[in-house]
């Protein structure tokens, strides 16, 4: 018996597309983890997503409030932290920790199962998050946590100020309430 192996097409020997030679990874390789990591959870975020109203779903800023998932796996390279809370084996919140396109700021995305509102599980998932985000900042750069909450909508802006928070009023507008927290 004899066995051959030709490689992969394109394929250039030593040379790695998500690791520098010490050990760390490119760029890439850190868009390509965090992806892998959301990856992991996406059955559970998508089953409470899929529970939550079309209007809850465009607040999230899904163009299409009829999607069956919060985020596509590519858009998963934008998540840098996920908590899920589960009752039992059932997922029924999660958070996520997200950059945006401005340096050193992460943004909070949190959706909570209609069916288990109102029991405190989105402040504790704020909470966690946003005591992840001091530990952690430095690795990613960042000094600033954003959480915006549509202006209107009175549960979610009082999660953002128990979890400890800042209201900016300069950000903040008739539409979004828009809330800091600064290393």
């Amino acid at each position: 018996m004899e066995l051959y192996h030709h490689g992969i097409k394109g394929q250039k020997w030593g040379v790695r597309r998500y690791q520098n030679s010490d050990g760390s990874l490119t760029q890439e390789g850190i868009y390509r983890r965090r992806a892998i990591n959301a990856a992991k959870t996406k059955k559970d975020v998508d089953r409470i997503w899929q529970a939550m109203s079309e209007e809850d779903k465009k607040r999230m800023g899904n163009d299409d409030p009829t999607s069956k998932e919060f985020l596509s796996l590519n858009e998963g390279e934008y998540v840098v932290k996920r908590i899920l809370d589960k009752d039992g084996d059932i997922p029924v919140a999660w958070l996520d920790i997200m950059t945006t396109t401005k340096p050193g700021h992460l943004t909070v995305a949190v959706g909570t199962d209609p069916k288990y509102r109102d029991q405190g599980r989105a402040s504790k998932l704020v909470k966690q998050g946003k005591d992840w985000f001091d530990k952690n900042a430095h690795k990613y750069n960042a000094t600033y946590l954003g959480y915006g909450a549509y202006a209107d909508n009175t549960a979610s802006r009082k999660v953002a100020e128990r979890a400890g928070f800042q209201y900016e009023a300069d950000k903040s507008s008739n539409k979004w309430s828009v809330y800091g927290h600064n290393i």
